[in-house]
């Protein structure tokens, strides 16, 4: 990400530099190396909230071990607790399988 973040800051050098007027009309280079710019900040952006994603479907996956673990421990005094269990270590899968292919979730933009 470095390099899209690098790319970023020397398109808005550029494009900060003094405009050359074609026709009385703007730079046209200027404005796509703006648009660049652009891209490249949200390429930045995109990343950091994709792994923003995963630091918080790691951490519900913690969360439903410890659970599936109490459960697990529960289970057999409590046989009314097992539809909960199976619900909790269908989502364990889920955000297991998710971690590990680097999918991101159903109805993420990509």
């Amino acid at each position: 990400m470095e390099r899209y973040t690098t790319a970023a800051q020397v398109l808005r050098m550029l494009s900060a530099a003094e405009p050359v007027c074609l026709n009385g009309r703007e730079d046209p280079l200027r404005t796509m190396l703006r648009a660049g710019a652009e891209a490249c900040e949200q390429v930045v952006d995109a990343s950091h909230e994709r792994t923003e994603a995963r630091h918080a479907l790691a951490e519900i996956r913690l969360l439903l071990i410890r659970i599936i673990d109490d459960l697990e421990a529960r289970l057999s005094a409590h046989d009314d607790l097992s539809s909960v269990y199976m619900l909790a270590r269908r989502a364990l899968d889920c955000t297991t399988a998710r971690l590990a292919s680097g999918e991101p979730e159903q109805g993420d933009s990509q």
